[in-house]
Order: structure tokens, then C-alpha cells, then sequence
């Protein structure tokens, strides 16, 4: 079994981002926490590749996820402390999106963009796109990309329907 965990630390968006690799199929994580995480949890978790099995074990709740782009806990997930994600495919991407602060919360906006429609994007985010033709300021995206706008504003043209997340951190 392989999982990779990369963090990376956006100190002016007050991010952490904790991006987990499972190489191979059956690969899992498995966390415990003291109390029960909300649906509205200050942290949120998102598919990024491949498809999962998200469990609440202590409740017995499950999710399978088959869509990119998908944030997690669902509103099916409700509530938990023991949580386990099992990747149904090799090198399968799942991003936990952190407040970088304990006194803040990552709030989220999903649009789905058509071909030709333009998003524009404030600085102190954290964008995921997800689509295969689109274009970001001057520079052409296909697949899946991460930006952080840190100090300038930004816009996302489709050329081909394509799906972005904004995800901000507030404080409480």
C-alpha cells in the first residue's frame, strides 16, 4: 500500500491544502477525531481523481464517490468521529481543504461553467477547475488545475463546459 501526503501552506489565503495520493486500489486513511465533524465542518475534502468509498464507521454511513469535484462530508455522510476513505481506483487524488487558523472556516462556491461563459475570481482564493478545454488569464488548461489568487484577481474562460470550486477562509 502507498499514500503520499503533501501539504502545502497558503499563509495569505489562511489555507492549508493536504493533498493524499492513493497509489493503488484498496489503499485507505483512516481517521479518528474526539468529536463528531458537522457537515459544516471548518474543514472540507474533495475528490479530485479517481473514485472512492468514504465511510462514517462509527455510525455506519457510506458514500461511494464517483465524481470529481465532489466535497465531502455529503449530506449523506451526516455526522461522525471515525471516518475512513478507501480509493476504488489506482492514483486516486482526495484534497482536504484546511483554515489554515483554528479561528476560521473554509466557506466553498461551486459554478459550472458552459463553453464561452467567464468566471471572475477575487484574490484570497483557492480555485480548483475541473474541465478539459479552458483558459486562465492568457494561458490555455486542460484537466485538472489548482490556483492560488494571491495577488491579483483572475479569470476562467470555458472554451468547454468545465466545473470551478472558489474556496475562501473566514474568519469565525
Amino acid at each position: 500500500m502507498a499514500r503520499i501526503v503533501q501539504y502545502t501552506d497558503f499563509v495569505s489565503l489562511r489555507i492549508r491544502l493536504m493533498d493524499q495520493l492513493f497509489e493503488f486500489v484498496g489503499d485507505s486513511n483512516e481517521l479518528q477525531f474526539s468529536s463528531d465533524i458537522p457537515v459544516d465542518s471548518p474543514t472540507k475534502t474533495m475528490l479530485v481523481k479517481g473514485t472512492i468509498y468514504f465511510q462514517i464507521l462509527d455510525i455506519g454511513v457510506a458514500d461511494v464517490t464517483t465524481a470529481p469535484g465532489e466535497i465531502l462530508p455529503t449530506p449523506l455522510s451526516a455526522t461522525g468521529k471515525h471516518f475512513k476513505v478507501t480509493a476504488l481506483e489506482n492514483d486516486t487524488h482526495v484534497n482536504c481543504i484546511q483554515p489554515l487558523y483554528s479561528t476560521d472556516k473554509i466557506i466553498y462556491v461551486e459554478s459550472n461553467l458552459a463553453a464561452s461563459e467567464t468566471i471572475n475570481i477575487a484574490i484570497d482564493n483557492l480555485v480548483f477547475v475541473f474541465g478539459n478545454n479552458y483558459k486562465v488569464q492568457d494561458g490555455s488548461y486542460n484537466g485538472f488545475h489548482i490556483f492560488a489568487v494571491q495577488s491579483s484577481a483572475i479569470v476562467v474562460q470555458a472554451i468547454e463546459p468545465c466545473k470551478i470550486v472558489v474556496f475562501t477562509s473566514v474568519m469565525l
